[in-house]
């Protein structure tokens, strides 16, 4: 079977799930790069309205194959691909041209917060819980993700996670912030129903929004305002804008293309 299947689901949404149930779904390098590839190839696609990744079975992600990676360290060079490979999973996700909704449920630890986050919406079953286990690693959590940990569930509780690295259920989790959803049902069908009322809005309006999100979120507003004009720009001049303005005259529903 392979380690990561891509499967759409219905018009426009697309499931990523990580499928390496026996290692509660930790990722290798090769499905950290095959996350980055199925997200950058769904990208391309004029269709693509919104991905839902998740793991198969009873947990979300393990985070880093540890046994992976130690492996890849008797190589400078592997480690290094191992590293660029995580690197391109979570740029993927946050550069990704559409809302992308993580269903969790089971087990979501270290890196797998981590590509929790670089996602727009979380979704939780009540079986969800998170741990950031830097503190029992040894280890520092990357900057930019404290970031957008301390955005999502504020300062005091991010300390509390990192500086414990306990498990957090998610229901306390929900409550934090971190969790849009909490569902005792199935957390891909939530998704599924969270992102309804996105999949036909304008697809270049919702490209904009994100990269404004995404910048507040690390502080780096400033280093894409030029991006954000142009995007602002394109907007105004797009078919999309167009067909708005014509359906708002004639009182009916916009059918927007992302052009």
């Amino acid at each position: 079977m392979p380690e990561l299947i891509i499967e759409a689901i219905c018009p426009g949404v697309t499931t990523v799930r990580i499928n390496r149930p026996e290692k509660r779904n930790a990722c290798n390098r090769a499905v950290w790069q095959g996350i980055a590839d199925a997200v950058n190839r769904l990208a391309q696609r004029d269709d693509t309205r919104a991905v839902i990744l998740t793991g198969t079975g009873e947990h979300f992600c393990a985070g880093d194959d540890i046994v992976a990676y130690n492996a890849s360290k008797s190589s400078p060079s592997a480690a290094q691909q191992h590293r660029d490979a995580i690197d391109a999973a979570y740029k993927a996700l946050l550069d990704a041209p559409f809302p992308v909704l993580a269903a969790i449920r089971g087990a979501c630890v270290g890196g797998a917060v981590s590509l929790a986050m670089c996602c727009d919406f979380r979704i939780a079953h009540t079986s969800a819980r998170l741990s950031i286990p830097a503190a029992k690693l040894s280890l520092v959590y990357p900057t930019a993700h404290v970031q957008r940990l301390v955005h999502l569930v504020g300062l005091s509780a991010a300390r509390r996670w990192l500086y414990t690295a306990e498990f957090v259920h998610a229901q306390r989790a929900t409550h934090a912030g971190f969790f849009d959803l909490m569902t005792d049902g199935d957390a891909v069908e939530a998704a599924l129903v969270f992102a309804g009322p996105m999949l036909d809005k304008a697809p270049l309006s919702l490209i904009g929004s994100k990269m404004q999100l995404n910048a507040i979120s690390t502080d780096t507003l400033g280093d894409v305002r030029a991006a954000v004009d142009a995007q602002i720009a394109t907007i105004e001049n797009s078919e999309d804008y167009r067909e708005a303005v014509r359906s708002f005259r004639a009182k009916s529903m916009p059918r927007f293309t992302g052009r």
